[in-house]
């Protein structure tokens, strides 16, 4: 909390699911150790280890929306602790719903797509991952919950633009190609 202050900035603590449940397997336990701190401590929620943990990722968007500083999607079979990683459209969590929630709640972090399978050869899935990940942020159109981004966040670099990257999100207006 002391750097959170120093260095004003923003702190994210990771629910790792109900695998270690020593080190905040929920939302609802990191939240008990940050409900009365510095509110630049937040969240990195992982909605895949939320929903095998038993929680409800939008439930728990629409508690802690306010402090969530990244989330990290990827989808699993739900109904079980253990981790069975499913391709991202056809895993059992709601992505369009914890997308809208997002929006709700003004969220402008960071989103991190991870790809919990085929670790040799996984080009193929994560590029399906993207392109269902874009179609979600398409399809919710909810911009006008959106809390405005400061200047300069979500940006590229000069070297990026050169190499071609292109920003799927830039903090302010969904995609529309």
């Amino acid at each position: 909390e002391k750097l959170v202050k120093e260095y004003d900035m923003k702190y994210a603590i990771h629910n790792h699911g109900p695998d270690m449940p020593k080190l905040f397997p929920t939302a609802a336990s990191v939240w008990k150790h940050i409900k009365n701190r510095d509110t630049r401590i937040g969240f990195c929620l992982d909605v895949a280890h939320e929903t095998r943990s038993g929680g409800d990722p939008v439930a728990s968007i629409k508690a802690y929306g306010s402090r969530i500083y990244d989330v990290h999607l990827h989808n699993v079979k739900a109904g079980t602790p253990k981790f069975v990683a499913m391709r991202t459209p056809y895993g059992d969590l709601d992505n369009p719903a914890i997308m809208t929630a997002l929006a709700a709640a003004g969220f402008d972090g960071v989103a991190h797509i991870e790809y919990s399978r085929d670790y040799s050869d996984n080009l193929i899935g994560l590029a399906e991952a993207m392109g269902y990940y874009l179609g979600v942020m398409q399809s919710v159109r909810a911009k006008a919950a959106m809390k405005p981004v400061p200047d300069g966040a979500n940006t590229l670099t000069d070297a990026e633009k050169a190499e071609g990257y292109e920003l799927l999100f830039d903090g302010k207006n969904l995609p529309t190609k």
